[in-house]
């Protein structure tokens, strides 16, 4: 076969070709080399990183076992602490219990004075409406009697005022006769005077006229007649005065046996105005004995009030000095309880107990905002009871708990609608904060996932007496 010769132009061109290839083989040989021992650095970097974490997992591994130990010390010395607590709890409510003896004996005490009291206020009491009904008889009695006098003495004014009314009449008609009379006697008297003068004048006439006494001897006839008449007349103006006399005499009678009736009128008025006085004075004495008598009763109740005041006095200080010996235990146990995964004011909130949990968060407020070990709240923990008032007093210290979740992502509402016996506590937290419906835990579950979770699910539910459920992880009581 013959060679086919190769233009020296092209043989240049390959060979160029050629070494350029090689050129890029031993970069790419140098730099995959470089590659490998980058690697490897980096390998051995991370081997000693890994050894590192290594060192540092083992380290924070015996840190733990550590804990551990002293975790499991303290909860040791903690479950002494809680027996000592039980008994003194023991010792409080049988002090508590004769107590309650002593101040139910003193009660009862109290109460049979207060029925002997009260047996004699009645006795009072009804003593005091016979003597009132007594009293009211006799003033009705007097009333009467006061009525008859007034009456009699009614009519001896109305006897005297008609007496006077004819006495007055009688009078004027006297008076009326006596200046008849009087009229007529000046009349008389003024005839007498003008007869005197006539006679006067006739006796002249007759010494004048004894000459002519035969021829006048009728004339002297009819004037001793008429002589006669004024004699008659003088008589008769003397009947007359007799008479005005004896009117003078019968109206000053009427005007004494008037002031007879005004005095027997005044006096009965002074007896009337004695029987009331005497009436008056009757009615004080009874008011004074009222008055004792409501004073008595007002002594007794006070005598009831200070000794109820004393057992309330008792009882309070004795309240007092069981919630001082909470205080005390709960300062002594909020110092230790947060290693053992929950502090005292969670294990009240579990157990809905609302005046431990008041006690507690006047003593340490802070620790309403801390997690136990699952993550959950005081509010979450009471909130999974069902107590309403617990949460309102956690929420009070720190409001910043409705909204907070737990390890699971779970809300108070999630804690509540797990329990049967959360509805209040669901109603409450819905008007409290409504966007809390929407929330969901690390497994995009809702409140309303939790609920239908609780109510399908078999022996989900506790029993009465059991302690609360966790959903998905562990709880400590």
């Amino acid at each position: 076969m013959a060679a086919v010769a190769i233009p020296t132009g092209a043989a240049m061109f390959v060979a160029g070709r050629l070494l350029g290839r090689h050129t890029q083989q031993r970069a790419g040989e140098t730099a995959l080399a470089q590659a490998q021992q980058a690697a490897a650095a980096l390998e051995q970097a991370l081997q000693q990183q890994l050894e590192a974490e290594r060192a540092q997992r083992q380290a924070a591994e015996s840190a733990l076992a550590q804990a551990q130990q002293a975790a499991a010390a303290l909860e040791q010395a903690l479950q002494q602490q809680l027996e000592t607590e039980r008994l003194r709890a023991q010792a409080a409510e049988s002090a508590f219990a004769r107590a309650e003896q002593i101040a139910a004996a003193r009660e009862q005490a109290l109460q049979r004075e207060l029925e002997a009291a009260r047996a004699e206020w009645t006795a009072a009491v009804s003593a005091l409406a016979q003597a009132q009904q007594a009293a009211a008889a006799q003033e009705k009695a007097l009333h009467q009697q006061l009525e008859a006098e007034r009456s009699r003495a009614h009519a001896a004014q109305s006897a005297q005022a008609q007496a006077q009314q004819a006495a007055a009449a009688e009078q004027q008609a006297l008076l009326g006769q006596l200046e008849a009379a009087a009229a007529h006697g000046h009349a008389l008297q003024q005839q007498l005077e003008a007869d005197r003068a006539e006679l006067e004048a006739a006796h002249s006439a007759l010494i004048e006229a004894q000459q002519a006494a035969a021829a006048h001897d009728q004339a002297r006839q009819q004037k001793e007649a008429e002589l006669a008449h004024w004699h008659a007349l003088a008589q008769a103006q003397q009947t007359a005065a007799a008479e005005g006399q004896t009117l003078r005499r019968q109206l000053e009678a009427e005007h004494l046996r008037a002031k007879a009736g005004e005095s027997s009128l005044a006096q009965a008025q002074q007896a009337a105005a004695a029987s009331e006085q005497a009436a008056a004075a009757r009615q004080q004495v009874l008011q004074k004995q009222l008055e004792a008598e409501r004073a008595r009763r007002q002594a007794a109740e006070l005598e009831r009030e200070q000794a109820l005041e004393a057992l309330q006095a008792d009882a309070l200080h004795q309240q007092l000095e069981a919630e001082e010996a909470v205080l005390q235990q709960a300062q002594a146990a909020a110092a230790v309880g947060g290693l053992l995964g929950q502090a005292p004011l969670h294990r009240a909130a579990s157990r809905g107990d609302e005046a431990t949990v008041r006690l507690i968060l006047a003593v340490a407020p802070q620790t309403a905002s801390t997690h136990d070990s699952d993550g959950d709240t005081a509010f979450h923990l009471a909130a999974r009871q069902g107590s309403v008032e617990a949460m309102r007093l956690l929420l009070g210290a720190a409001p910043d708990t409705l909204t907070a979740v737990n390890s699971q992502g779970q809300t108070a509402l999630h804690a509540a609608a797990a329990r049967y016996s959360g509805e209040q506590a669901v109603r409450w937290l819905l008007q409290a904060a409504p966007q809390l419906a929407a929330a969901r835990d690390i497994k995009g579950r809702t409140a309303m996932h939790s609920a239908g979770t609780t109510a399908n699910g078999a022996g989900s539910h506790p029993t009465a007496g059991s302690p609360p459920a966790r959903t998905g992880y562990s709880h400590r009581f």
